[in-house]
């Protein structure tokens, strides 16, 4: 399960990196944890916005939509 944690934090984090190139957002994103179920079906990922308020809200809309 570590690795396959490890491995779906790897891909959303390049993800997350390719997607957030737009200069309007211009923020720092990590993905800090990635918890799986064994079965994996369902998947709870820890993400980190560095920014100020207004630029979290537009990340998590911009990631959401």
């Amino acid at each position: 399960m570590i690795r396959i944690n490890d491995e779906i934090k790897r891909e959303l984090s390049e993800i997350l990196r390719a997607d957030l190139k737009d200069p309007g957002i211009g923020v720092i994103t990590s993905v800090l944890k990635v918890d799986t179920t064994t079965d994996l079906k369902y998947c709870k990922v820890y993400v980190s916005v560095f920014g100020d308020k207004q630029k979290k809200e537009k990340v998590i809309k911009h990631v959401l939509d």
